[in-house]
């Protein structure tokens, strides 16, 4: 149902039931895909028409997304796509990465590990399948850990994962390409897959440690975006 592709969809692709859910789907792949850029206005007389749909489910929508940590309400100047700190860019992978701990944790005691393994291998395949789209590898790679995350049989763990991923992915768009490679791939996440079959937590734990390299890359990244925002601020949302 989501246009990826970026030109316009027609109106009749708007429903009139659950129209703000499928609005909240729109603009969450809008502003992961980079189409709509961290610091640009949502402008609600152009989205509405471009959707055909009215302001009320567009204005309900965007408090969604509100919610979710993917824009923020500036009093009398709009909405707006978030720009993240390189503060909040670090306490939300210290987040993560803990939660993943845990996950690794859980699956090494599992009496099927090597089936759980030969699974998130196969997923991998996924992703490396996509390393010519950026924003489907990123999305192909959040979904390899929603799965290594979900295998781990704790369904409040997946669910405290599953509310930090959205500002995950949205603090992914101004990633380096270069780690979506396969080299990347393999010496970091098919290493920790094989190392989950030797049920050591503490070589686990040491193999996600690519996490926090990927952190320090990303808080640079936000700093510099930050910085060119503040020499000239992107125009409003179309």
């Amino acid at each position: 149902m989501t246009d990826t592709t970026g030109a316009q969809p027609p109106a009749s692709i708007i429903q009139s039931r659950g129209v703000s859910r499928e609005m909240v789907e729109i603009l969450r792949q809008e502003i992961w895909s980079f189409r709509l850029r961290p610091g640009q206005r949502l402008n609600e007389q152009h989205l509405a028409t471009r959707y055909g749909l009215s302001r009320p489910p567009l204005r309900e929508a965007i408090r969604t997304l509100e919610a979710e940590g993917l824009v923020v309400a500036v009093p009398r100047k709009g909405t707006f796509v978030r720009v993240l700190t390189p503060v909040e860019v670090r306490e939300m992978y210290a987040v993560r990465t803990g939660l993943e701990k845990i996950a690794a944790s859980l699956i090494i005691a599992r009496p099927d590990l090597d089936q759980v393994a030969d699974a998130l291998h196969q997923l991998l395949d996924n992703v490396e399948d996509n390393l010519d789209d950026l924003p489907k590898s990123i999305a192909a790679d959040i979904e390899f850990h929603r799965c290594f995350v979900r295998h781990s049989g704790n369904g409040r763990l997946l669910q405290m994962w599953e509310q930090l991923i959205g500002e995950i992915r949205l603090a992914l768009t101004v990633v380096d390409a270069e780690y979506f490679e396969s080299e990347y791939f393999e010496s970091t996440h098919r290493s920790m897959i094989e190392t989950l079959r030797s049920r050591d937590e503490k070589a686990v734990s040491e193999q996600m440690a690519h996490l926090s390299y990927v952190v320090t890359s990303l808080c640079e990244r936000w700093s510099e975006y930050a910085a060119a925002l503040d020499e000239g601020s992107p125009s409003g949302a179309g």
